[in-house]
């Protein structure tokens, strides 16, 4: 165990051995290099030559410009100033070379141009070395590119300020390779954004309260917006940071990390602002639906908001993926591989989705409707991506996936221009037909006469003999719009039922068992009515409740 033991401790204590000596002979081998970089024998070499110049601290322009082709570039000053320009490029575009990775082999070539140059950014191909003769230099390409390069990389006059930063004071006072002028602007990037953020938000706001026509009882609508501009504002003061950055000619390392930052958070809240702008259409869109609950799109808005959001957020991973220099088309890629799997794994969620355009396109029930189908009853709240939300009649909500749904036999009973109410009416076997008949007549005469009834449809007949009562069909139908109409209806006529069967002197019959014992004398009894009587009595009734 012992032996084990000291056997580990060795074989660490080598490796740590190994890495330390291997470190130091690399930094040594990298320190020789750079000693030859007046050799310019690989594009490491002419590389570090013209940086190394740059360098405040051994500031040569002179020797930097031997770095480009010495056949372009025209006078030593002109090439002097390129110099200059090309290393103020690569500084305001956070471009760093990392000098551990550079080629330092005399032939080098580029494997997809088969040729002995060497680019070292991607973003940036005009710039690249080429090797002419036994020495490599930035070629002509590069050399023709500085001034438009140059350009594009300070949109600003910016030349004053580099005066500043090659004044001698300015180099004494340098702390950790910056001098005053970049934490100055260091600063000033800092507090930027807070001067900003707040009048360009409420102006934002206030432009979109001015298009979006929001009236003055729309205070919930004002605080919504006014929540809703914020990512786009922060959005727009990371633009405008990336245009300030270059102009205080940080490091390149420096100008690299800064703009990695913006590089992230703008997609962050380019997401945030296009998911804001969303928001504000469906608000607008909403609003619209609230003045006219019948415009086409009066369903769609919940369907459209869902879609545009999820669609705004793989666009902003892209291009946060492009902004950080990561191959898109190589996830893109990956993902194919992957496809199969994930389409698998995601055959519902895909059915459901196409479920939601079936019910969209066929429009089988909108949101307000009631339905009901296969154990489903309810009202529609809201129609999503995936599922449709019920709220039941116990106020309970379900979930509904939309592929199921659209699958089912759907009743909408909120499409209906009519409301059945279908009865009947049971009386007592010692009924007289001629008041069963006139009863009926009665209640014809109140569907007829009722505002809320259909009146070419109905069926009140005297339908059979039940076990304990002469049964009346009552089967009529309501023009009513809600719930509540329909009850409130029903109870109008049932009461009417009632105060006519009272006003003729006719009982309901109950679950009974009566024992007769009948004497039959031949004659009619005194108080049976006749026609004429029960007629004059109904249209007193009818009359008496204003029909």
């Amino acid at each position: 165990m012992k032996i084990q033991q000291t056997f580990q401790k060795f074989i660490l204590f080598f490796v740590f051995f190994f890495f330390v000596c291997s470190f130091q002979i690399f930094s040594q081998s990298l320190e020789q290099e750079k000693k030859r970089s007046n050799t310019l024998l690989s594009p490491f070499h002419a590389i570090y030559l013209h940086i190394h110049h740059l360098n405040p601290q051994h500031y040569h322009p002179d020797s930097a410009a031997k770095a480009l082709n010495p056949y372009y570039g025209g006078t030593q000053k002109n090439r002097e100033e390129l110099a200059i320009q090309l290393g103020q490029i690569l500084d305001g575009n956070g471009l760093y070379y990392d000098f551990q990775k550079t080629p330092k082999e005399s032939n080098y070539r580029d494997t997809i141009r088969r040729k002995n140059v060497y680019v070292p950014f991607a973003k940036f191909p005009e710039i690249y070395l080429e090797k002419i003769g036994h020495n490599w230099f930035y070629s002509k390409t590069t050399i023709e590119a500085i001034p438009h390069l140059y350009d594009k990389t300070f949109p600003f006059d910016t030349e004053y300020l580099s005066k500043i930063l090659k004044t001698t004071p300015i180099k004494k006072y340098s702390f950790f390779g910056l001098n005053p002028i970049h934490y100055t602007g260091l600063i000033f990037l800092i507090i930027l954004p807070f001067i900003l953020y707040t009048p360009l938000a409420w102006f934002l706001a206030l432009l979109v309260r001015l298009f979006s026509k929001l009236g003055a009882n729309d205070e919930e609508r004002r605080l919504k917006v006014t929540k809703l501009v914020r990512p786009i504002s922060l959005f727009l003061i990371f633009i405008l940071l990336e245009l300030f950055i270059p102009i205080w000619q940080f490091p390149a390392l420096i100008s690299f990390y800064l703009f990695t930052i913006t590089r992230i958070m703008r997609p962050v809240f380019a997401i945030l602002a296009v998911n804001g702008v969303i928001r504000l259409v469906m608000l607008y869109l909403q609003k619209k639906v609230l003045e006219n609950p019948k415009v086409w799109y009066s369903n769609l808005v919940p369907f459209i908001s869902t879609t545009l959001q999820v669609l705004a957020i793989v666009l902003g991973v892209f291009y946060m993926l492009e902004a950080l220099s990561i191959n898109v088309v190589g996830v893109l890629a990956g993902l194919s591989i992957g496809g199969l799997a994930i389409a698998l794994a995601a055959q519902d969620t895909v059915k459901n989705l196409f479920g939601s355009l079936t019910i969209f396109l066929d429009k089988p029930f909108k949101v307000g409707d009631w339905i009901t189908a296969e154990g489903i009853d309810g009202d529609v709240e809201e129609i999503g991506v995936r599922s449709t939300r019920i709220r039941t009649f116990y106020h309970s909500i379900l979930y509904v996936p939309n592929g199921k749904l659209a699958d089912m036999t759907v009743d909408n009973l909120g499409l209906r221009v009519y409301r059945r109410y279908k009865t009947s009416l049971g009386l007592t076997y010692n009924t007289h037909p001629l008041k069963l008949k006139a009863f009926v007549e009665g209640l014809k005469q109140i569907i007829l006469k009722h505002e809320k009834t259909r009146k070419d449809f109905f069926g009140i007949y005297f339908h059979d003999y039940g076990v304990h009562s002469l049964n009346i069909m009552f089967n009529i139908f309501f023009k009513v719009n809600t719930f509540e109409e329909e009850w409130a209806t029903r109870e109008e006529i049932n009461i009417l039922i009632l105060e006519l069967a009272h006003e003729l002197n006719i009982d309901f019959a109950f679950p009974t068992q009566t024992l007769h014992f009948d004497k039959s004398t031949g004659k009619m009894p005194e108080d049976r009515p006749t026609q004429e009587a029960l007629n004059q009595k109904v249209k007193i009734f009818l009359e008496q409740k204003g029909f």
